[in-house]
């Protein structure tokens, strides 16, 4: 965890239950604090931060549900454990559609509902990193944007925009130097498949059975010396994970 706390929330109206919560986590890598009811809680969100929050979905005034979408609101990569004495399809529903980590119903085994706070935190911190490089990616992008305003800039700009929303191939040929890559990359950021990878390759540096590994990919040990499977940079540029 890269010594980093872990700043957990705990909203639960029964004191008993609430004071054992920021007992048992407020040690090692936890932060916690505990708050008595969802007003309190929201009024905390507002100037304060929390990583992870574990919740109680039935509660006087604002519920944890409410508290949840309020919460989600001010800080949308917030994740939450939903707990309630009464568990209920409905209210679990709701939660999840409200963007919950996961819902548990009282009483719950603490180890259990670390381990769900530890996962929770890890898929919070990894959102949070997508969405630096996705940031960093589109400052890259904004960098090598196409320069000019003559009229056979307008045109390839044109064509960009023409072909851009198209799923068939788009062959770009000319001499070394004149921004194939920087009219690849502006038409990938025209088309409907923005949000996935951008993905280059150098074949002319590969041979036959090495650019068909890089492409397609292998099973593990499909052939000697292949080692663990790989993912082909067709599969990656689909969006369907890094090797």
């Amino acid at each position: 965890m890269e010594n980093q706390k872990i700043r957990l929330l705990v909203v639960d109206d029964e004191d008993a239950f609430r004071e054992l919560l920021v007992r048992r986590f407020n040690q090692g890598e936890f932060d916690v604090t505990g708050c008595e009811s969802g007003e309190a809680a929201l009024e905390l969100a507002k100037s304060r931060r929390f990583d992870v929050g574990v919740l109680d979905i039935r509660m006087p005034g604002i519920s944890g549900t409410d508290l949840l979408r309020e919460i989600k609101a001010i800080h949308p990569e917030f994740e939450a454990i939903m707990l309630t004495g009464q568990a209920s399809i409905d209210s679990a529903i709701e939660a999840m559609k409200l963007g919950a980590y996961d819902y548990l119903a009282k009483p719950c085994k603490l180890f259990e509902l670390e381990v769900i706070l530890r996962k929770a935190f890890e898929k919070k911190r990894l959102n949070e990193q997508n969405a630096k490089l996705r940031e960093e990616l589109r400052r890259r992008l904004v960098k090598q944007q196409l320069i000019g305003s003559s009229k056979s800039m307008q045109d390839l700009r044109a064509q960009i925009k023409q072909v851009a929303p198209s799923s068939s191939p788009v062959l770009i040929v000319g001499e070394v130097g004149v921004g194939k890559e920087v009219t690849a990359m502006g038409i990938h950021q025209a088309s409907p498949r923005n949000e996935n990878p951008f993905v280059t390759i150098n074949c002319g540096v590969l041979t036959e059975g090495m650019l068909e590994t890089e492409l397609f990919g292998h099973e593990a040990e499909a052939f000697v010396g292949a080692g663990p499977r790989k993912r082909g940079l067709m599969e990656i540029a689909e969006g369907d994970g890094l090797p």
